[in-house]
C-alpha cells in the first residue's frame, strides 16, 4: 500500500508538473490505465499468497513496462511508437520471465519445463526480424534480439551448467538493459 500511495503521488507530481500537452501527450494516461488490469492481477495473486506463479510474475512486469508508452507520449512521440515500445517490451518479457523461472528451478536441482521458455526466445527474434524487414525497427536493433533469443535457448540446453541465482539476475538484467536500449534507439519514428 505505501509503495501504492507512493506511486500515485509520483504520478500526480508528474502531471503537475508537466507541460502544455501536445495531441499525443495528452493521452500519456491511457497506457497507465491499461496497466492497472495487469498490475491489478499481478497483486491479488500476491495477496492470495501466490507471488511466485509465473502468471503473477508476468503481468506485474506488464504493467511495469506500461510505463514505457506513458512516459513516450508525455514526451510527445507518436502514439504507434509509445504503444508499439510496450508491445516489444512485452515480447521480451515473455521470453525473459519463462527463462529466469526455468534456469532457477536448475539452479534448486529441479526439472524445469522449457518449452514456454524456448517460445518465447524464438518468438521475440523471429518478430524482431519481421519489424526490420517491414522498416518498423532497425535491422541492429532485430540483431540485439536475435543474439537474446540465441543467449536464452543456449543457456536452456539440457547440458547447461546450473548457474548462481544471483548470476541470473545480473545477466538478465543487463540483457534486459541491452534490449530497452535497442528500442530506445531502433524504434521506427
Amino acid at each position: 500500500m505505501a509503495f501504492g500511495l507512493v506511486a500515485v503521488a509520483a504520478l500526480a507530481a508528474a502531471a503537475l508538473a508537466a507541460p502544455a500537452p501536445g495531441p499525443a501527450a495528452s493521452a500519456w494516461w491511457l497506457p497507465v490505465t491499461v496497466a492497472t488490469v495487469p498490475a491489478g492481477l499481478q497483486l491479488s495473486l500476491d495477496r492470495a499468497f501466490r507471488g511466485k506463479t509465473a502468471t503473477a510474475q508476468l503481468s506485474g512486469a506488464v504493467a511495469q513496462a506500461g510505463l514505457a508508452p506513458a512516459i513516450a507520449l508525455a514526451g510527445g512521440a507518436p502514439a504507434g511508437v509509445a504503444w508499439a515500445a510496450w508491445g516489444w517490451l512485452i515480447l521480451r518479457i515473455g521470453a525473459s520471465v519463462p527463462t529466469v523461472r526455468a534456469r532457477l528451478r536448475r539452479a534448486r536441482g529441479r526439472d524445469a519445463a522449457t518449452a514456454p521458455a524456448r517460445l518465447g526466445a524464438v518468438a521475440l527474434p523471429l518478430a524482431a526480424a519481421a519489424a526490420a524487414v517491414a522498416g518498423h525497427l532497425a535491422p541492429w536493433a532485430a540483431g540485439v534480439a536475435i543474439v537474446l533469443g540465441a543467449r536464452a535457448l543456449w543457456t536452456l540446453r539440457s547440458d547447461a551448467p546450473a548457474v548462481a541465482p544471483a548470476r541470473i539476475g545480473v545477466t538478465e538484467s543487463v540483457a534486459g538493459l541491452a534490449w530497452v536500449v535497442a528500442l530506445a534507439a531502433g524504434i521506427a519514428r
